[in-house]
């Protein structure tokens, strides 16, 4: 069900392109879409026109950013958080991404600036707080590892998120 509600989404912003092709949000709206369905090129392709109608879209920018991780071509979803950022100061999840991304690089002191970033915009960011536990896990630092884990599960317990709860519990009894 939930695949032929995306097709007829699809379906109906491709209508809305041909009604008005200048017009960002659809693109932005239709690669939303094709990146639920893991069509990554037809997503960069849709992402790419957006960014062409509105150069200053930082959603746009985060989320084309977020296909290149997924596709782990990590420079080019770097420069796409880089753009997202300097357009929007306050976009804590492409700080929380380009974290991410520099703790897969091994660059952790990059990671942590920009998941203490993350963290300082959004208190509640409970990937920030993974994130960065799990830097320190691969630094072998425990004490601090687990530190971060258990905030991350506390919020998710504050939230009511109880499979999330239990699993961070769980990897920090793996510890």
């Amino acid at each position: 069900e939930l695949l032929e509600d995306y097709l007829k989404s699809i379906a109906d912003l491709d209508q809305a392109v041909a009604i008005n092709p200048q017009y960002a949000d659809v693109y932005y709206s239709r690669g939303v879409v094709y990146t639920r369905l893991k069509d990554y090129p037809k997503a960069i392709i849709d992402y790419s026109k957006a960014i062409a109608i509105n150069p200053q879209y930082a959603d746009v920018y985060y989320s084309r950013g977020v296909v290149y991780l997924f596709q782990k071509d990590y420079q080019k979803a770097i420069t796409d958080y880089d753009k997202a950022i300097a357009i929007n100061p306050k976009h804590a999840e492409a700080y929380n991404n380009r974290g991410f991304t520099y703790f897969i690089l091994n660059q952790y002191p990059k990671a942590i600036a920009d998941l203490n970033k993350a963290i300082a915009m959004n208190p509640q960011n409970t990937k920030a707080y993974e994130n960065r536990g799990a830097i320190y896990l691969k630094k072998g630092e425990k004490t601090k590892a687990k530190q971060y884990l258990e905030t991350a599960a506390q919020i998710y317990r504050n939230q009511g998120k109880t499979t999330e709860y239990q699993m961070i519990m769980q990897a920090i009894e793996n510890l």
